[in-house]
């Protein structure tokens, strides 16, 4: 402003045209954090838990250094996504907290942005429908008798996973009137899927979510095109991706 003060031939005082709380809002220091020159990734792994009309919804971080906050969008009722104002600051708990009555049908995804204020592609959707209330845990108390201890659960046979599920098929992109439709038939043994995304078909492929079933929405525009890959996971490990399908609107 100093220099447009030289250019000019009349003005006010500096002071004029800051705002009256700007000593008590103003920056007084330098963001150490340096723009990489590109879009953040999205962020990963987002889930959802509900309680009452509340949802809450958490997520991994990117890894860029130079990411300073996320944003949640909602849908309700399978209308467009909305920015719901709220903001988790890099190195604050990675989580939000909406309304989400019972009985309806509540979308969420998660953006994250840098420095520059650019932000990053849609998160891959949870969805509020379908969500089971928590489960209390039951608690097996060793029985005791006379000479001996026996503990609930100890004969029965050991069902630990030893190997990594396979591979998923069937994997098939449709367009949604609000995002994408990634679809694959089940793995045995699988506890969980991964979904891959590459605007190009080349390596790397950005994780874009997480889930239990054999169905995610990913929350972008219908008209976005791109690769994407199905992987299983369980406690022994995670399979090769399935082969990349392409979707082109």
């Amino acid at each position: 402003m100093q220099n447009a003060f030289s250019r000019m031939s009349r003005h006010e005082s500096l002071a004029y045209y800051l705002p009256e709380d700007a000593d008590a809002d103003m920056p007084t220091q330098i963001d150490p954090r340096t723009d990489n020159g590109k879009a953040p990734d999205a962020p990963g792994n987002v889930r959802i838990s509900t309680s009452g009309d509340r949802a809450v919804i958490t997520f991994n971080a990117t890894p860029e250094n130079d990411v300073v906050g996320y944003r949640l969008y909602r849908s309700v009722n399978g209308g467009g996504f909305q920015n719901q104002g709220q903001v988790v600051l890099t190195g604050e708990s990675r989580s939000f907290s909406a309304y989400a009555a019972q009985g309806g049908n509540f979308a969420f995804y998660v953006t994250a942005v840098d420095v520059a204020g650019r932000e990053s592609a849609p998160s891959a959707t949870v969805n509020s429908a379908g969500v089971a209330p928590p489960v209390e845990e039951e608690i097996n108390e060793p029985i005791e008798v006379p000479g001996t201890v026996i503990t609930p659960g100890e004969t029965q046979t050991d069902n630990t996973t030893t190997t990594a599920p396979g591979t998923p098929g069937q994997v098939s992109v449709s367009a949604l009137s609000q995002g994408l439709r990634i679809q694959w038939a089940s793995s045995p043994n699988a506890d969980s899927y991964a979904v891959y995304y590459s605007e190009t078909g080349s390596a790397p492929y950005t994780k874009i979510g997480t889930t239990s079933g054999t169905t995610m929405d990913y929350g972008v525009p219908s008209s976005t095109s791109g690769w994407f890959k199905v992987s299983a996971s369980n406690s022994a490990g995670e399979s090769e991706p399935s082969a990349a399908v392409h979707f082109q609107p």
